[in-house]
């Protein structure tokens, strides 16, 4: 993938998500090793809070309601899930309250969701649920003949 063009192979996406996976053991590391030191039910409010306001909320409608999900839906599932949203979190955090273990947590469920389950930032094209779009069967189709 490169600046003109924006998709990644299967062996490429493997590649990133083995890095996340890493990224992911690395830091389990740290967080097995500094146990004693964190806060686990703020751990948890923030590895699962991501996911109960960033993704439930879509996943409900899209399931529930109607298949046509909201952009809205989009926008909150990118920005619970984005680095840039974690970064900043975590720096305030830290000019706030100080350097804690419990700031892996995000971290943690953002390597996860990448390493262990491939998803990534989700286009406003794509089903909110994880389902191959028929534009892209066409186009891998032609990419993999």
């Amino acid at each position: 993938m490169d600046i003109n063009n924006k998709y990644e192979t299967v062996n490429t996406h493997n590649l990133v998500r083995m890095e996340h996976s890493v990224l992911l053991i690395v830091m389990a590391g740290v967080a097995a090793l500094n146990y004693e030191s964190i806060n686990w039910y703020l751990f948890n409010a923030l590895f699962w809070g991501i996911d109960l306001f960033g993704f439930y909320p879509g996943m409900v409608y899209y399931k529930y309601i109607n298949k046509n999900v909201p952009k809205i839906f989009y926008i909150i599932y990118n920005t619970s899930h984005s680095y840039l949203t974690w970064t900043a979190f975590s720096v305030a955090w830290v000019y706030f309250y100080g350097f804690d273990y419990v700031l892996l947590a995000p971290w943690m469920h953002l390597m996860a969701d990448r390493g262990l389950f491939g998803n990534t930032l989700r286009p406003f094209h794509v089903a909110f649920n994880v389902e191959k779009n028929e534009h892209f069967k066409k186009f891998e189709n032609t990419l993999y003949k």
